[in-house]
């Protein structure tokens, strides 16, 4: 290992020896020399550097008038001219990329961040058109539902949408994907679509807690309610986050009245409540549920739940179920991470090839 190390650190010193021994170049040229910089310092694990060499890059490019699509149009034509494999040499490029549109957007530059999530695409594709394994394509399938994670968090759900369906070609068990496409056809009303794909999660991944409340609900929606109980029961019998039991107890109780049975469903609540005493969602429940019930004291106790909610600085479970499922997103997005620090040996090893005569 420590072998491959060395022998991808002097690669990358002989690409940077080239590149400064250079007579001057055209724009695009030297533009692109100056891309190829950055990559190398990306492959030998100084990614402060390299993104501090592609922000100096590209803000000089802008600067002096180039269009984002010309900037575009250099970076990427680097990127399709290195040797095609082993293509996880594309993964430390990817990481690179995502720094920068993280960055840009904490500075506020939003067409800038535009930029180099459209880089991550595109070399995103270009990894998974390369990729010739089951491995390779369930890799390819990771970071496509990672980047329609980030159009469905910035509410460009139908873009995401798109990349979720490009991934599960990939890899049609791939868990962020399946997850991230069924709530995005759940939020657009596409109930049928979204019941679909929460099965196959259910299937492909039965510990995932978040799919199962999911699966519960649309069941119950598709009039599947005795199903739909038994999802809630698995469920708040194991472990799983604090805003999914609160969802699994609501739900269970709206299934005791639905059925005409109120006492059982203010039982329930009560028992969840004692779990979770914080809960002002549950309180609500209760307290609805026992009026229900008959109760004398439930018309006080609902008015009490909801000026204490109104009160609460805490967002509601059914906030959080509106929301992208951020945690495996990002649970993913690490597990690329991890990837791409392995690749980066890979890119040393493509960045000694010299670039086309006239490239840029």
């Amino acid at each position: 290992m420590g072998g491959r190390a060395q022998r991808g650190r002097a690669l990358v010193a002989a690409v940077l020896a080239g590149l400064a021994a250079g007579a001057p170049a055209p724009p695009e040229t030297a533009a692109a020399g100056a891309y190829r910089e950055a990559l190398a310092s990306q492959a030998l694990g100084r990614e402060t550097e390299a993104w501090r060499r592609l922000a100096k890059l590209e803000a000089e490019l802008i600067a002096a008038g180039f269009s984002f699509e010309r900037l575009r149009q250099i970076e990427i034509g680097v990127i399709r001219e290195l040797p095609p494999a082993p293509p996880e040499a594309l993964l430390p490029v990817i990481v690179l990329h995502e720094r920068a549109r993280l960055a840009y957007r904490r500075q506020g530059s939003e067409p800038h961040a535009f930029h180099a999530r459209t880089c991550m695409f595109l070399v995103a594709e270009l990894f998974a058109a390369r990729a010739d394994t089951d491995e390779r394509r369930r890799l390819a399938a990771d970071l496509l539902a990672v980047l329609g994670g980030d159009l469905m968090e910035s509410s460009t759900g139908a873009a995401g949408s798109r990349l979720f369906t490009q991934a599960l070609k990939l890899d049609g068990s791939n868990e962020a994907a399946l997850l991230g496409a069924a709530i995005e056809a759940e939020q657009s009303g596409h109930y049928a679509r979204a019941l679909g794909l929460l099965e196959r999660l259910a299937r492909a991944h039965p510990a995932n807690p978040e799919g199962q409340l999911r699966l519960a609900i649309n069941r119950l929606r598709a009039g599947r309610a005795r199903e739909a109980d038994e999802v809630l029961g698995r469920l708040l019998a194991g472990g799983a986050p604090a805003w999914i039991l609160s969802l699994a107890h609501q739900t269970r109780a709206r299934l005791l009245l639905d059925d005409d049975r109120p006492e059982e469903a203010s039982r329930a609540l009560a028992a969840a409540i004692a779990d979770h005493p914080d809960d002002s969602a549950l309180a609500i429940a209760h307290a609805w549920a026992a009026e229900r019930a008959g109760s004398g004291e439930g018309g006080r106790d609902l008015r009490t739940a909801l000026e204490r909610s109104a009160r609460s600085p805490e967002r509601p479970p059914r906030y959080r179920y509106s929301r992208p499922p951020s945690e495996l997103f990002e649970r993913t997005r690490r597990g690329l991470r991890r990837r791409a620090a392995d690749g980066r040996q890979a890119l040393a090893e493509v960045l000694a090839y010299p670039p086309a005569a006239g490239s840029g």
